[in-house]
């Protein structure tokens, strides 16, 4: 009889310092769920701001295809002007100098607009990348987070079993 109240001792020992460090799991898993619910609330904050700087990259590029189609329409309807053109037509040295800073000045304010509406184009894929990143990263905190909530329940129901096993054995001594 007294291996047997010491082997239930023992055994008794056993499950309590496993409900200990379970107990102890499950304390560091809620404080991850914690974390991971801050983490996320930081991520749907981060979503809503690169959200907004997307809708306005896109803006931006509508506005700058806007002004590009202008100038594309107004080339097309003053038609192509041939730098002979500009050449002949010039009364005096004077006059073909103007004409061909005026050229000039055209071609640079065409160029401008062009690389604007590059800029732009690359301004909103950049706000979409950076959306989607943080749209990626805030669905693995959720999944991780789903994850530590199912390990949770798990020690949950762990942590039963073993205060059931621990009611059982001081059942058994006090009948013994």
């Amino acid at each position: 009889i007294g291996n047997e109240i010491y082997a239930l001792e023992s055994q008794h020992e056993e499950v309590v310092q496993r409900k200990v460090k379970l107990d102890e799991n499950i304390a560091l898993t809620i404080k991850e769920i914690e974390n991971l619910d801050l983490q996320i609330r930081l991520y749907e904050e981060e979503i809503e701001e690169k959200f907004s700087q997307y809708c306005l990259a896109v803006e931006e590029e509508e506005r700058q295809m806007d002004l590009f189609r202008r100038r594309v329409r107004t080339m097309e309807e003053d038609g192509e002007i041939s730098y002979l053109e500009i050449l002949f037509e010039a009364d005096s040295f004077a006059d073909l100098l103007s004409a061909m800073d005026s050229m000039t000045d055209i071609m640079d304010y065409d160029e401008w607009v062009v690389e604007q509406l590059n800029m732009a184009q690359d301004a909103t894929w950049e706000a979409r990348q950076d959306l989607e990143a943080s749209k990626a990263e805030a669905e693995a905190a959720k999944a991780d987070q789903e994850a530590k909530q199912a390990q949770l329940e798990a020690e949950r129901e762990e942590a039963d079993a073993l205060m059931s096993e621990i009611m059982d054995n001081m059942y058994e001594r006090q009948v013994e």
